[in-house]
């Protein structure tokens, strides 16, 4: 804070809001941009060790037909991360969303919404609206990360294959937040 004369100057109501709001559409822009490249980065790496996995289980004997199920799941997860977008699509149809996703290009905007004034439930939907594109990269963002998870299945210990399932419900929760707290708030 700046002090002029020795006293502490306050600043507008509202800033702090803002420097917020900036900051989730700043955080929601770069994962825009940083998801395409990280999922085809990905795909690519998983399409590269999985050709060699599966030259080198052509080798080895011992290898029996679970090696080869884990290197069609990586082909399979490969794939899915090169088809992104459509998947996120699918998650955010399977629970009766309308939200749709393409990666990358196009900017965010912000549209200031008055979030004092009217009731309660108007303020909270009001911020829910507000923050939707830092909520549905962080959606999008739990969707791949579950991918990356079920291409531990066989391999970690424990119960990868629900960890991914428990990433792609959130993921697809979180990619449709605004009908969600619609209904939530009409509930309540």
């Amino acid at each position: 804070m700046d002090r002029e004369g020795g006293t502490r100057v306050r600043p507008r109501r509202g800033i702090a809001v803002q420097y917020l709001l900036n900051l989730s559409i700043d955080v929601a822009n770069a994962l825009r941009y940083l998801m395409p490249a990280f999922c085809y980065v990905a795909a690519l790496v998983l399409a590269i060790s999985g050709a060699v996995a599966l030259y080198n289980g052509g080798k080895d004997p011992r290898h029996g037909v679970g090696y080869y199920m884990l290197v069609g799941a990586t082909f399979i997860v490969a794939s899915l991360l090169l088809s992104f977008p459509t998947v996120l699509n699918l998650f955010s149809a399977s629970i009766g969303g309308s939200a749709r996703a393409s990666l990358g290009g196009g900017l965010l905007s912000y549209t200031p919404a008055n979030i004092g004034t009217g009731t309660l439930k108007d303020s909270i939907l009001a911020v829910v609206g507000l923050l939707k594109p830092a909520i549905q990269a962080f959606g999008a963002l739990s969707i791949l990360y579950g991918l990356m998870k079920l291409r531990q299945v066989g391999r970690a210990s424990g119960n990868p294959f629900f960890n991914a399932m428990v990433h792609f419900v959130l993921g697809a929760v979180l990619l449709n937040i605004e009908p969600i707290a619609q209904t939530f708030i009409q509930a309540g």
